[in-house]
C-alpha cells in the first residue's frame, strides 16, 4: 500500500526539486500573495462570499476545470515532442532531485525534458486536489457552521482562507513558470551553449 501512494504522490516530488531560483517561485511569491490575498477576504468578512456557486471557492473551481486539462495537454506535448533543446540541462543553476539509486540517495541533475514532466505533472495533480477540496469545502461549510460556534467558525473559515489561497498561488505562480518555459525558453539553449556555439574557434 506505501509503495502504490507513493507511486500516485510521484508528481508532487517536484517539490523536492533543489534549485536557486525555484524556492522564490515555490514558496516565498505564493506565500506573499496568498497572504495577500488572505488578509482582503478576511478582512472583508461576510461582505465576500467564500463558498457558495458565486463564491470565491467556485471561481477558483471554475477555473480548475480549464487548467487540469491544460496542464495534462502540457505534460503529454513534453513528455514526447522530439527537440534537441528539451534533452539539455537547464539555464544558471542546475535543478537537482535526490532518488533512490540501487539503494543509495543520489543526486540526479534534471535535465529540461524531465524538470518539466515534473512541473505539469505537480500542477495537474495538484490542481485536481484543489478542484476536489474547493468542491467538498463547499459541500460542508453550511453544516460546519451550524454544528459549531460563531467564533469557531469564523478561525476555521479563516484557516481554510489562508491555506486554500496559498496553494492557489502556488498552483498560479508556477503556471506562469511553466507557459514561460513553453512559449520561450524550450525553443532557446542554454546560454552557456549558445555562447561557446557563436565563440570563433581558436587558431
Amino acid at each position: 500500500m506505501r509503495t502504490q501512494i507513493k507511486q500516485l504522490l510521484t508528481p508532487f516530488r517536484y517539490l523536492r526539486i533543489k534549485n536557486k531560483a525555484k524556492c522564490q517561485i515555490d514558496f516565498v511569491i505564493p506565500l506573499i500573495l496568498g497572504l495577500t490575498v488572505a488578509g482582503v477576504l478576511v478582512a472583508l468578512g461576510s461582505h465576500v462570499s467564500i463558498f457558495g456557486d458565486k463564491g470565491y471557492v467556485s471561481l477558483i473551481t471554475g477555473l480548475l476545470q480549464i487548467l487540469t486539462g491544460f496542464y495534462i495537454a502540457a505534460l503529454a506535448a513534453v513528455a514526447t515532442f522530439p527537440s534537441a533543446t528539451l534533452e539539455q540541462p537547464l539555464d544558471g543553476s542546475p535543478a537537482i532531485l535526490n532518488e533512490m539509486r540501487r539503494g543509495k540517495l543520489k543526486p540526479i541533475n534534471l535535465k529540461r525534458r524531465p524538470f518539466l514532466c515534473f512541473l505539469f505533472g505537480h500542477l495537474a495533480l495538484l490542481s485536481i486536489c484543489l478542484y476536489f477540496l474547493g468542491g467538498f469545502a463547499n459541500l460542508i461549510s453550511n453544516g460546519i457552521a451550524e454544528l459549531v460556534s460563531a467564533q469557531v467558525a469564523y478561525w476555521l473559515r479563516a484557516l481554510f482562507i489562508v491555506l486554500y489561497s496559498i496553494a492557489s498561488a502556488h498552483l498560479f505562480v508556477v503556471t506562469m513558470l511553466g507557459i514561460y518555459y513553453l512559449s520561450y525558453r524550450i525553443h532557446r539553449p542554454p546560454s552557456g551553449n549558445q555562447a561557446n556555439k557563436e565563440k570563433p574557434p581558436t587558431p
